[in-house]
């Protein structure tokens, strides 16, 4: 959406509400893909006036809008917030979206960001003596208003936040057996010797829509309304069991995009269903049917080092069927025959621009 009043509000222009409810929805947006919950300012008003506080501070318990945007959307990635383990997402980065020299940094909120990284206030503009901050660090006491440019300023910043990079693990939970069609199966092991098969599927916490507690405030959390610019799947397998590793060993290993919701939690799949139920049954056993090809890589053997992880530079087709709201869910199978059972892990990159400022 385009924020209203034009990209800025004109100089002199009140502080509307409609302007500190659009921030509001753009702030809870990121706070919705870092999986926190929304922020609520509207016990913060007085007699439908924006005070200054939900600007700048102080508003506990609830961050201000500054704070909620430089120390909870781009300095916190909340990594890890989704417990699991390993624990999901791995991180959350924000990168710079403009073309230049600076395209694709990470980006910092501090004066002097780290190295390889971009400051925002190199970029803001900032009226602060020596830069590093907003416009009126300070909208306490007495004379101290909301201008247009704190709203632009924020307005600002939010736009530049669009760019961003997800690192999380697929948890392989599920696994099915050929030998065995109806019974499911453990996760983990792939496994091919030319007449049996083992195949395995996994979940990511890519995008998760509306359930409580996170309703009716989070709709959707994770990533939504974004076009996917890259995705890359790693992979590591523990291809052989003997000690010392054998390096001429390798299983050439496929992922692909399951388009059914697999319920890995109450109803495991097996090699003819994909819900423990008999009118669930694959298009074809085994659920290729039922699969798009995202890729293969032949990783190499891993056992003394475990895990190594080689990188399958593809995904960023299935990660935006999953983005729009397609399920988040994958199988991976040995494409190649050997006598060994294969251990695989999998963890994924997901890069992306949102659609519009806000919503």
């Amino acid at each position: 959406m385009s924020w209203n009043d034009g990209d800025r509000v004109a100089v002199g222009d009140r502080p509307r509400l409609t302007y500190l409810r659009e921030l509001t929805e753009a702030v809870n947006r990121r706070f919705n893909l870092l999986y926190s919950p929304n922020v609520d300012y509207s016990a913060h008003l007085l007699g439908g006036y924006v005070r200054p506080q939900i600007y700048a501070g102080p508003l506990l318990p609830l961050p201000h809008l500054r704070l909620a945007v430089t120390e909870r959307i781009i300095a916190h990635g909340r990594a890890g917030c989704l417990g699991g383990s390993p624990a999901s997402p791995s991180s959350m980065k924000w990168l710079w979206p403009e073309a230049g020299a600076d395209y694709g940094k990470e980006i910092s909120y501090a004066v002097t960001p780290p190295e390889g990284k971009v400051s925002i206030w190199s970029y803001l503009g900032s009226e602060v003596p020596g830069g590093g901050g907003f416009t009126d660090p300070f909208l306490t006491g007495e004379r101290k208003f909301i201008r247009a440019k704190h709203v632009n300023e924020l307005r600002q910043v939010l736009e530049w936040l669009r760019y961003g990079r997800w690192e999380m693990p697929f948890y392989m939970a599920a696994g099915m057996h050929s030998w065995w069609p109806d019974t499911p199966w453990w996760g983990d092991i792939v496994a091919n010797d030319g007449a049996d098969e083992v195949r395995i599927l996994g979940f990511a916490y890519v995008r998760l829509d509306a359930a409580p507690p996170y309703e009716p405030m989070n709709p959707v959390r994770g990533i939504s309304n974004a076009t996917v610019t890259g995705g890359w799947f790693d992979i590591t397998a523990d291809a052989d069991g003997s000690y010392p590793p054998n390096p001429n060993v390798a299983a050439t290993i496929g992922l692909y995009r399951c388009t059914k919701p697999v319920d890995f939690d109450q109803h495991s799949p097996s090699w003819n269903s994909w819900y423990t139920d008999p009118d669930s049954a694959w298009t074809t056993p085994g659920g290729l049917g039922d699969c798009e090809l995202i890729g293969s890589l032949s990783v190499p053997h891993s056992h003394r080092d475990w895990p190594v992880f080689y990188r399958l530079s593809a995904g960023a087709t299935a990660f935006q069927a999953m983005v729009n709201g397609a399920p988040n869910v994958i199988l991976a199978r040995r494409m190649d025959t050997g006598p060994e059972a294969v251990l695989v892990q999998v963890r994924c990159g997901i890069e992306f621009e949102l659609t519009g400022p806000a919503i």
